[in-house]
């Protein structure tokens, strides 16, 4: 397992994997919020670190349905939605 060292500087921080670090990618398939998501599998996988990698496009009707109700969009209304962990 690896261990990580983070440092800030002008309100950006960077985070250096040291060591053997594990990457993990995640994968949502279900219909549920990106955080929610998130939380369990870092704590599931015992991740140190979760970087939102996801390069999303969302069609009209998602996007429509996002700022209208607020509710998860299935999984598949944003493609790819990927994050990578470490550990």
């Amino acid at each position: 397992m690896g261990s990580f060292k983070c440092t800030s500087s002008g309100g950006r921080h960077l985070v250096e994997g040291t060591d053997a670090v594990q990457m993990v990618m995640l994968v949502r398939r279900t219909k549920e919020y990106f955080t929610d998501f998130i939380a369990r599998e870092a704590k599931a996988r015992g991740l140190k670190v979760v970087v939102n990698g996801s390069y999303i496009d969302l069609s009209w009707g998602a996007k429509m349905a996002v700022m209208t109700s607020g509710a998860a969009l299935d999984s598949a209304e944003s493609i790819p939605a990927v994050a990578v962990g470490f550990k």
